[in-house]
């Protein structure tokens, strides 16, 4: 019953039909965060109290307290693969190398020991860390990629160089466009077009093929049919 009165409650907040008082989403917020509170303590296998409280902790922008939310599903529960999956986007969404590290590590444990057997969502989510990965070496430099390799084992696969990382990132985009379903629809032919635009774009010089220039990264910010 809890649950489902947070649910309701973080579903009032999400509403759009009007303006909202800060003060007024900062209390519903905080009345969700006690109900989900209160079915988490009841049973920490009911994974839709995890996932309230860390939506609640990354709109507050508090990604570690997310984390922890996330972490707190236990390996019985039918939750714990997309907890650990949502835990794996986390890390790629900051634009940090320790967090970068921690994906990895992340994605390579839930790959190989905690229950992701879908290929397709695995590409996904290797899609997401190959672009925190070249944005860091856009802001940083290619230093990145050792200073990664020396922080995680070797069996965790990394490119050595930005360009094996643009191929790979590139050949990403290009399964993923493949994963697109219906796209005889305008929507499923935008977005696929979208993926291989970044693909050709993200390839390195010498690979190029002129279509558009890069979008940026689609996981996050892609907008499907949108031109530039």
């Amino acid at each position: 019953m809890h649950e489902k009165l947070a649910e309701r409650v973080a579903e009032g907040g999400n509403k759009k039909d009007a303006p909202e008082e800060p003060a007024a989403r900062e209390a519903q917020e905080q009345q969700a965060m006690l109900f989900y509170a209160a079915v988490w303590r009841s049973n920490h296998a009911l994974g839709a109290a995890s996932f309230g409280l860390a939506r609640i902790h990354l709109a507050r922008h508090s990604p570690d307290r997310a984390l922890a939310s996330l972490d707190g599903v236990p390996p019985d529960s039918r939750h714990r693969t997309a907890a650990r999956t949502a835990m794996v986007r986390i890390h790629a969404g900051t634009p940090q190398v320790a967090s970068a590290v921690r994906a990895h590590a992340a994605l390579h444990r839930l790959a190989g020991h905690e229950g992701l057997t879908d290929p397709q969502a695995q590409e996904r989510l290797t899609a997401e860390l190959l672009e925190q990965l070249l944005e860091l070496v856009r802001s940083q430099g290619a230093g990145v990629l050792e200073r990664m390799r020396a922080a995680l084992p070797a069996s965790v696969p990394l490119p050595r160089t930005e360009r094996e990382l643009r191929e790979r990132l590139s050949a990403s985009y290009r399964r993923l466009a493949k994963q697109v379903p219906d796209t005889d629809t305008a929507a499923g032919a935008a977005l696929a077009e979208a993926l291989l635009d970044n693909a050709y774009s993200t390839r390195p010089l010498g690979m190029r093929h002129a279509r558009h220039h890069d979008r940026g990264p689609w996981l996050r910010r892609l907008t499907p049919g949108g031109r530039s």
